[in-house]
């Protein structure tokens, strides 16, 4: 099996054509191909695999692995030098850490997700919520388990699984008892961005 960016499902023997489709090779840069190729070539065995990848990329950002090969660059440099690691957007906290990682997002716009692992209602919400965070440039995620969050439970009021907070530079703007809708999240979000 193999699974290939832009595929929205497993394909099995075959690569099923993606954003790149009926654009010519030639329409590629021959540097930006052969450096995604190698890049690629980390992750599968077929050249032509690697390369329909590395096309489905270009498609997108026609200087896709120029900018991933500085990324890298970067990051090295920065662990070499003893730089601590980027911030995470996405954090799971319990009551040590609660406080401390909400007063480091400021400013900024912070989603607070209280969950319980098992409810189907929180693992329905949740990709939702990480697209978000990953599309909001300075929306932050902290993840509370309700059980390792009891007293920070009873200090916000949170009843049931899920209740979610936003705060925005420092200061509570949204409550969202229960789940909700995917677009109505997305406008609640929004709203406060």
């Amino acid at each position: 099996m193999v699974f290939v960016a832009g595929c929205r499902r497993l394909c099995v023997g075959q690569v099923r054509i993606g954003r790149h489709r009926n654009v010519p090779t030639s329409s590629f840069s021959p540097y930006q191909l052969r450096k995604g190729i190698e890049v690629q070539r980390e992750h599968t065995d077929s050249p032509s695999i690697a390369q329909q990848i590395s096309k489905d990329h270009l498609a997108e950002v026609p200087d896709y692995y120029s900018r991933l090969l500085r990324m890298q660059k970067q990051a090295k440099m920065q662990w070499e030098v003893g730089a601590p690691p980027m911030e995470s957007k996405d954090e799971e906290v319990d009551d040590a850490t609660f406080a401390a990682k909400l007063e480091n997002k400021k400013p900024g716009l912070v989603f607070v997700f209280f969950y319980m692992s098992h409810c189907p209602h929180c693992r329905r919400m949740m990709p939702t919520v990480e697209r978000m965070v990953q599309q909001q440039p300075h929306l932050y995620l902290l993840r509370c388990d309700i059980k390792r969050c009891p007293s920070m439970q009873q200090h916000m009021q949170v009843q049931f699984a899920p209740t979610s907070f936003l705060m925005k530079d420092g200061k509570w703007v949204d409550r969202i008892d229960g789940a909700i809708t995917d677009e109505e999240l997305q406008t609640r979000v929004l709203a406060v961005a």
